[in-house]
């Protein structure tokens, strides 16, 4: 991967927005996942805007007030669009944020990803490695009680 400004811009935006949150399991700031999201990517890709989107993924999702619209304009339409394809929608009127519905907000992800872009699949592949990496250290650490 080459260090652009565009990739710099995403990494301070992505830290200034995830400031303050924390994974599940072991507590550890959720800025980790992003860039560890952009990492696993920059093993298959120099793609900027794929990198960029990498550490954006998450945005749409958990941080109020960053828009599409605002992505759009830091970074462009291309980016904007990769992270909108790999993003679920965690709209409080949808009721998709409690745990009785995480099935329902899955399967919608599914049916949404069915279309998306190769580089957002890419994106949505390389979340779920860091995902399941992150749990199984959560459990060497937590057990059970994870």
């Amino acid at each position: 991967m080459k260090y652009t400004k565009k990739i710099q811009k995403a990494l301070n935006v992505c830290a200034e927005k995830h400031l303050g949150q924390s994974r599940r399991g072991v507590k550890r700031p959720y800025v980790i996942h992003p860039y560890s999201v952009a990492i696993i990517l920059s093993e298959y890709t120099s793609d900027e805007d794929i990198v960029s989107a990498a550490l954006l993924h998450d945005v749409l999702e958990d941080v109020v007030g960053y828009t599409y619209a605002d992505i759009e304009r830091d970074f462009g339409s291309r980016v904007a669009s990769l992270v909108f394809q790999v993003s679920e929608d965690k709209r409080p009127e949808l009721r998709f944020r409690d745990k009785e519905t995480w099935k329902a907000r899955k399967l919608s992800y599914l049916e949404s990803i069915k279309n998306a872009h190769e580089d957002a699949l890419m994106i949505c592949a390389a979340d779920k490695m860091h995902n399941m990496q992150s749990m199984m250290d959560d459990y060497a650490v937590c057990g059970d009680e994870m």
